[in-house]
């Protein structure tokens, strides 16, 4: 068994229609192997995938997961263009792949109706509940066997908890967790709230934490937004012209035999729900790096990146913001992406605000020849971007593209994750009883 991945772009209009999806692996004998998780991610936008076009428009951003009939969850945003006074709006999911309302229009909606359906026992049926714009949806669909791997939601306490204990049946070496610190869900009476606060976060048993937080306040006569960066906490809030978040925090993390144990600090009196997926593989890696010739991996004569794990990866996921150190920046400028087995599929998505703005300005960007991609906030052009280049033994190198003067050296995280060791067996057996 391996490690393997499929990435699925699908074009749905706004009957809506249903719609079946088949991944179909990388590793050579074992393409047909039934799926364990997708991952589900939009911007609401028709724009060719292949052209890594810029555009002005409305937005969604955020991530949903499913593995199994209507199992996962999600955490979307609605961010509305060309307005006057910003409107954004976000909702949480506990059973949908993604769930987008503007306001209290529901945009977009679906879930997996089938999980494994069909005489092959691996396809998957999606169906969509609403949906208004005629999108491309991205569905990353991922193999961790042989190692242990989970993805639930958990919902905070209303108050505050130092040894918060999110149960797992392994001992994790990684943990991806996304929010937008949101309590609502789609069972919920009010299935949606006004304005938008994305949180990433990759984070390893070694003790390295690689955190975004990007905020986008509703109803504000000039544009509210901003990014946070941290490498020592869970989560920290910035909300509100960049004024510290206080009331609901997760300072630490206690990696443990039967998963990861928090401290919550939570006096919003609000069930805020996280989501997250988490592993066990002592060939992972938390890192980052800068799409930047200041970059200690920047190799000159073709102008690429090299990032070190010490192993060679078999999928890299990444997620950043307009941040080169860590604390906190105005403006709302994120990218996330991925790259599969032998490079062979990849993806970025961007979102870029201005802050001020007498008149919200969204862009966005989504590529299938690149695994980052950040888009200016000032016009529809491209800020930084990189495209896979290489797997090696010890690391993977990215091709900067396009390779101007102007990139920063704008942080990007990445969580690596390559073939297991192979287990060691002694050369007599076991021949102590």
């Amino acid at each position: 068994m391996t490690l393997d991945a499929d990435v699925v772009w699908q074009s749905v209009n706004t009957t809506p229609s249903d719609y079946a999806l088949t991944p179909t692996f990388q590793t050579s004998g074992k393409t047909t192997l039934p799926v364990e998780l997708i991952l589900f991610n939009m911007l609401g936008s028709s724009t060719s995938y292949t052209t890594s076009t810029v555009s002005s428009a409305n937005t969604y951003w955020g991530q949903g997961f499913q593995h199994g009939n209507r199992t996962g969850g999600s955490g979307f945003s609605f961010h509305e263009d060309a307005q006057g006074t910003s409107d954004v709006t976000r909702a949480n999911t506990s059973s949908h792949a993604f769930s987008v309302w503007n306001n209290a229009d529901l945009e977009s909606e679906g879930h997996c109706g089938k999980w494994g359906y069909a005489s092959d026992g691996r396809s998957i049926w999606m169906d969509m509940t609403a949906n208004d714009v005629t999108q491309y949806i991205n569905h990353t669909s991922l193999r961790f066997n042989p190692m242990p791997w989970c993805a639930h939601t958990m919902v905070a306490e209303n108050s505050s908890e130092p040894d918060w204990r999110w149960a797992m049946p392994f001992a994790p070496d990684w943990i991806w967790s996304w929010t937008n610190t949101h309590y609502l869900d789609e069972w919920s009476t009010t299935k949606y709230a006004g304005s938008s606060s994305s949180h990433n976060v990759f984070a390893h048993r070694d003790g390295t934490i690689e955190q975004w937080l990007s905020y986008d306040i509703d109803n504000q006569a000039n544009v509210d937004c901003g990014t946070y960066y941290s490498q020592d906490a869970f989560l920290d809030g910035y909300w509100q012209n960049g004024a510290a978040y206080t009331t609901y925090v997760i300072d630490g993390i206690t990696w443990t035999d039967y998963g990861i144990s928090l401290d919550l600090t939570n006096t919003d009196a609000g069930y805020y729900k996280h989501h997250y997926i988490a592993g066990k593989n002592a060939n992972s890696k938390v890192g980052n790096f800068a799409c930047h010739s200041s970059d200690a991996g920047y190799r000159a004569s073709d102008k690429t990146v090299k990032i070190t794990t010490g192993f060679e990866p078999s999928m890299v996921f990444f997620f950043g913001g307009n941040r080169s150190t860590p604390g906190f920046s105005y403006n709302w400028q994120s990218t996330k992406g991925f790259v599969g087995p032998n490079g062979n599929d990849q993806w970025a998505m961007g979102i870029s605000i201005e802050d001020n703005d007498t008149t919200s300005d969204i862009y966005r960007v989504q590529a299938s020849t690149n695994c980052v991609y950040r888009a200016n906030y000032s016009g529809a052009s491209t800020h930084s971007a990189a495209e896979f280049h290489s797997y090696e033994e010890d690391g993977f190198r990215l091709q900067l593209n396009p390779a101007g003067s102007y990139q920063s050296n704008y942080k990007v995280s990445y969580l690596a994750l390559g073939e297991p060791p192979e287990a060691i067996v002694a050369p007599m057996g076991n021949i102590i009883e």
